[in-house]
């Protein structure tokens, strides 16, 4: 993108966005108030950023949020509102949200604060141009300092973070509260967590597994904490599962009791807590079911759910034959169908699972009507995956693309010897795997220059096995390492001397990053080429992969050797070390291309070398999304390692499950690749639904549309063996 585009762009005044529509959920927040200027000077803008403004849009009253990039150094446009929130009782939130232009922005984060620290939820709005609605849950807020419960809110902060050089605008028409009149709610035992941490796993995973057979179903829920179960956060509610609580607070106990007392159905998994336990063998009898066995399955919630509450079973029911024929961006059995039919020939396989999903969709509703529930969930949910199975086939290969696969484990797939996964991705139309076989402290095979893990004396050496297999089905190897940082399997003996040779980070609080070594030690720069170039050169592999080759974020490294070395290069000393770094200026600048010149030394080298010595071999690098503003957080200066030629591919981590973010970062990185074959991170592993073959598909098609060069999915493992890699082979990789 040339200068002069960049510059007309930031000038650029939008049009005035188009009017939001109604929002299908009611409004905590709004800007219909008649005192605009208290509205407007409620919401405080943090240092750099402009102050909000209400304009009308239809009549509706709409906050306006400049965020201006251009020519000024902020990371993020942000604004604060102070405020009271209970939000112990909702599942989390919605907004009604629109950006006129997503591509200077890399993501948006919903900050409450809470105590002494904020919960973060991490979105971006589905598209330029036009209005969203993003739905954030609780659940997956990240925690920042020591935040209170979500019953003390005291402030929110809307922020979006910088990508680009250009400015522009967020308009929110307002904000919701989800799961306030959900029937069901989960109880997660935090008490008990807080009280013997040994329960926490145990807490946490029947938890999620209970909320994700909800979410499977559609099925209004909140979860609720125990210590704010009370009378008034059950008020509306006609179910409350227990998915394992040894224990709950006395108080919670009370509220339950006059739950059931008054109505109310409760089910527990694996233990019934007291009251309840006493309570069922008497006047609750009827109202309580306990499913004593550890492992209970989705079909016994369903079960349970259809003795005590016929109702919410029956809405079960509803919504799954509602849901058949979406996907994705296909919204409706109609329009998957239009779909399908536009891209798959009469008579092909694809038409007739689609034609099979709709009798066997008429048939659910049939049975529906005729009170079989039971039948017609079962007959849904077939009718549902015959769609999916459609949607894969009538899906369209691309030919010459790179197709990869990053692999975390050394090992592979579990319960499965590299040559049956490599198999699988062959026989499925995939092109190559990016199997981790080395950290900054340990490898999986017989290095000569890391500490060599115990497993490969009893597994064998695991790229000699990995690249065996990939011989043999035609498939490319490109090892892939993880960068200075040590990883937690490092032989202890080996991260002591690292730390005691002075070659570990230090935080720019004080305090240690002992698994990572710093980036501008010279032995450890040594070590990090050695250790790729002896993969490079000792085995035949098609590519070598650079991973973590960053520094862990911009709190880090600030050790001793750094301060000698930086202060030797700009010849003069850093009297108030290291908070003279943060301060705007020259001695910042040449300490932000210090950290990048650390990196990109080992690139390069690496680069010069196996292209010298084995030049069929390719340099590959996973990096951040955001290169901008990446080379100064992290210093991982990308683009620069494209334009010299240092890299073969590149694979941005563009982990999003949004289209519309996903496809604002790829047209980005293709600019900042230039030449450089690009072949974008999918983060399905890591999505909400890390089974959604759908919206992979969706993305693999983005790549396509915006010509990438390929695709690179996260992560090879069981499910997507058994399940990921067929569906694609079906259609979108089909060889």
């Amino acid at each position: 993108m040339s200068a002069a585009y960049l510059c007309l762009v930031g000038i650029h005044a939008y049009a005035d966005p188009p009017a939001p529509p109604k929002p299908g959920f009611p409004l905590t927040l709004h800007f219909n108030a008649s005192n605009e200027g208290k509205v407007e000077a409620d919401w405080v803008p943090m240092e750099g950023s402009p102050a909000v403004s209400v304009v009308k849009l239809g009549g509706v009253g709409v906050l306006r949020m400049p965020c201006r990039f251009a020519g000024t150094g902020i990371e993020r446009a942000s604004w604060d509102l102070p405020i009271k929130l209970d939000l112990s009782g909702c599942r989390g939130v919605r907004l009604q949200i629109l950006c006129t232009d997503l591509s200077p922005i890399s993501h948006c984060t919903l900050y409450f604060q809470s105590g002494g620290g904020w919960y973060g939820l991490e979105f971006t709005p589905d598209r330029s141009g036009g209005w969203s609605t993003v739905t954030l849950d609780k659940d997956r807020a990240n925690a920042e300092g020591r935040p209170d419960d979500w019953s003390k809110v005291s402030l929110i902060r809307l922020s979006a973070w910088r990508a680009a050089d250009v400015d522009t605008e967020i308009y929110l028409a307002g904000m919701g509260l989800l799961g306030l009149d959900a029937q069901i709610a989960v109880v997660d035992g935090r008490s008990v967590v807080q009280s013997d941490g040994r329960q926490n796993r145990a807490v946490s995973e029947n938890r999620r597994r209970v909320v994700g057979w909800l979410d499977d179903l559609d099925l209004n829920r909140v979860v609720i904490e125990d210590g704010h179960l009370t009378s008034e956060t059950l008020k509306g509610r006609q179910l409350v599962i227990l998915p394992f609580n040894p224990a709950i607070p006395a108080a919670a106990g009370d509220a339950l009791t006059r739950f059931v007392e008054s109505g109310g159905k409760v089910i527990a998994f694996r233990h019934l807590p007291q009251p309840l336990a006493q309570l069922a063998e008497g006047k609750g009898k009827g109202s309580i079911l306990l499913h004593e066995e550890r492992a209970a399955q989705p079909g016994e919630l369903l079960d349970m759910m259809s003795q005590l509450t016929p109702l919410i079973w029956q809405d079960a029911v509803a919504r799954s034959i509602e849901r058949i024929g979406r996907l994705g961006a296909l919204t409706s059995f109609d329009a998957s169908e239009t779909a399908i039919r536009a891209l798959a020939p009469a008579g092909s396989e694809a038409v007739r699972r689609l034609e099979s999903a709709g009798q066997i969709r008429d048939t659910a509703k049939g049975l529906y009507v005729a009170g079989k529930y039971a039948q017609a969930m079962s007959a849904a949910r077939q009718a549902q995956s015959l769609m999916v199975e459609s949607f894969g086939l009538a899906q369209q290969p691309r030919p010459g693309e790179q197709r990869g696969f990053w692999c975390h484990s050394a090992f592979g797939v579990d319960q499965m010897p590299w040559d049956a996964a490599i198999r699988i991705l062959a026989e499925n139309g995939f092109t190559a795997i990016l199997p981790n076989m080395l950290w900054g402290g340990v490898a999986y095979y017989n290095s000569k220059v890391l500490p060599v893990a115990p497993e490969v004396a009893q597994r064998g050496d695991q790229i000699a096995e990995c690249v065996t297999a990939c011989r043999k089905y035609g498939i490319q190897c490109h090892v892939w390492k993880v960068n200075w940082n040590m990883s937690w399997r490092a032989p202890k003996e080996f991260v002591d001397r690292m730390k005691k040779e002075g070659r570990t980070q230090i935080r720019f609080d004080g305090n240690a990053e002992d698994q990572w070594l710093c980036p501008s030690h010279p032995a450890n720069q040594q070590l990090e080429i050695d250790a790729m170039v002896e993969v490079a050169t000792q085995y035949s592999v098609d590519g070598v992969h650079f991973d973590y080759i960053r520094y862990p974020g911009a709190e880090a490294c600030f050790c001793s050797g750094c301060r000698e070395r930086f202060e030797k290069l700009v010849g003069s000393p850093v009297p108030n070390w290291p908070a003279d770094l943060r301060k705007d200026g020259p001695v910042r600048d040449r300490w932000l291309e210090f950290r990048r010149d650390n990196i990109t030394k080992v690139v390069a080298t690496v680069a010069e070398t196996v292209h010298k010595t084995r030049p069929k071999v390719k340099v590959s690098a996973a990096v951040f999304p955001n290169w901008p503003a990446d080379r100064d957080t992290i210093g991982q200066d990308w683009s620069l390692w494209c334009r010299n030629g240092y890299l073969d591919f590149v694979c941005p981590m563009d982990y999003t499950s949004s289209n519309g973010q996903f496809e604002s970062f790829v047209k980005r990185q293709l600019e900042w690749a230039g030449k450089t074959p690009c072949c974008p991170g999918i983060g399905l592993s890591v999505w909400p639904d890390p089974k959604d073959t759908v919206k992979l598909a969706e993305q693999i098609n983005i790549v396509r549309k915006l010509g990438a060069s390929g695709f690179t999915v996260f992560n090879y493992s069981v499910p997507e063996a058994n399940e990921i890699v067929p569906f694609c082979g079906l259609g979108i990789t089909r060889k």
